[in-house]
């Protein structure tokens, strides 16, 4: 992934480096911003109900992002439940 660009909502990241399970990215404006991408085809079991159970993970999220500084705070994210794989911009 590293070079690639990748485009959340029309605003394009550009992948840096690989970071754990997230990666270095920067957007088109040069902002360093951190990117979790999550490929669900790589899950046992991959189908429709684990791609919802994602989502609404995703929500409950949100959710407690809302009621308290504690939980990392998601800008966007973006699901391709074509591919199995969710983007997010966590930083």
């Amino acid at each position: 992934m590293v070079g690639r660009v990748i485009d959340i909502h029309g605003k394009s990241y550009t992948f840096e480096q690989r970071l754990g399970a997230v990666y270095s990215a920067r957007s088109s404006h040069g902002n360093h911003v951190a990117i979790k991408v999550v490929d669900l085809r790589r899950v046992p079991g991959f189908g429709e109900t684990l791609a919802e159970s994602y989502l609404n993970e995703v929500r409950h999220l949100e959710k407690l992002r809302r009621e308290s500084d504690h939980v990392v705070q998601i800008y966007d994210f973006d699901f391709d439940p074509r591919h199995g794989r969710g983007e997010f911009n966590i930083s």
